[in-house]
């Protein structure tokens, strides 16, 4: 069975919401084993138990038991609902459905998350990847209630949210976020819609769906046959912070000797130093100035062996020390 996983907007998003609230980078990366450079690929996945591990360290961070529902109804989680959007604001639901879900009862069924399940009651959104992880369930159906609200404004074809998870302490954040009935400790996670909702059409859906098409098709356009640069840095990503950068270890992942690289390297004009060195400065004043970590935390980030040996390296990319950010 293939490793789950999640894509790396979804992580980035949640990363950022903790951050926001205030949660250390640092600790979040650390409790979690993501690397922060893994998620600037915007086709990337991150495994399962490490989106898990982020969102219970970003819980505990920021001290908020809802943390799950709180980033679910965010702005964060933009980014990853595009799969979403692309079926929300189809022409009708029912074809927006075709977008996101896996109906078992059709043929070629649709590769998405979430799986279509009709019964006597009306129609289930059901959320299988998630049955282990509560606070993926709960982000997961916070963010589609919140979504829907905003497309179908006043409409009611939201029935009902199951959880398989224990009904928690307090219900005050579930009951203001999806204001329907509450089941917890359900056989399956899941939201009950009214089958007449099929074909309805969401507002504004031409205009709206065409800009998210047009977004779709730039990403795909955009990820063409890596280089052999990006390949690098995609494998620094997790070696910058334990300072394993060398030639040959980055050789051996990519398959090849480290001379074959460097000749590779060479064709693309530019040197394995000069990635290392080029990378590290993009995402310090990355780090410093759009995200305000700390020196010390960017310094960690970057392998650095000490604050002052970073220090030293951003004065010489920059001309500055690294406290004099503008």
């Amino acid at each position: 069975m293939p490793e789950r996983a999640i894509g790396a907007t979804a992580a980035r998003a949640l990363m950022d919401f903790a951050v926001s609230r205030g949660a250390s980078r640092a600790l979040l990366v650390e409790r979690s084993g993501i690397d922060t450079l893994d998620l600037l690929d915007e086709e990337g996945r991150v495994p399962l138990d490490r989106y898990a591990a982020l969102m219970k360290a970003g819980q505990a961070l920021c001290g908020d038991p809802a943390f799950a529902l709180h980033f679910g109804e965010s702005e964060y989680g933009a980014e990853r609902t595009l799969a979403c959007m692309l079926g929300v604001l189809s022409p009708t639901v029912a074809e927006g459905f075709a977008q996101v879900v896996r109906d078992p009862r059709a043929a070629g069924a649709n590769a998405g998350r979430y799986e279509l399940v009709h019964d006597a009651e009306g129609i289930w959104i059901a959320d299988p990847m998630h049955h282990d992880f509560p606070e993926g369930a709960e982000a997961s159906y916070a963010r589609c209630v919140t979504m829907a609200r905003r497309v179908f404004p006043g409409s009611h074809f939201l029935k009902a949210v199951h959880f398989r998870h224990a009904e928690p302490r307090d219900r005050t954040e579930y009951e203001r976020i999806f204001q329907m009935p509450i089941v917890f400790g359900s056989a399956r996670n899941a939201v009950l819609l009214d089958p007449a909702v099929l074909q309805q059409m969401p507002q504004a859906a031409s205009h709206m769906l065409d800009i998210v098409r047009t977004r779709a098709d730039a990403v795909l356009q955009s990820a063409p046959m890596q280089s052999t640069r990006c390949r690098v840095e995609a494998l620094l990503a997790n070696g910058l912070r334990s300072a394993d950068v060398s030639v040959d270890a980055i050789a051996r992942e990519l398959g090849m000797g480290r001379h074959t690289l460097f000749r590779k390297l060479r064709a693309e004009g530019v040197t394995f130093k000069q990635i290392v060195n080029e990378l590290r400065h993009r995402l310090a004043v990355q780090y410093l100035r759009e995200r305000k970590l700390a020196v010390s935390e960017t310094a960690y980030l970057l392998g650095f062996s000490d604050p002052a040996a970073f220090s030293r390296a951003y004065k010489r990319w920059t001309g500055r020390p690294p406290g004099q950010r503008s």
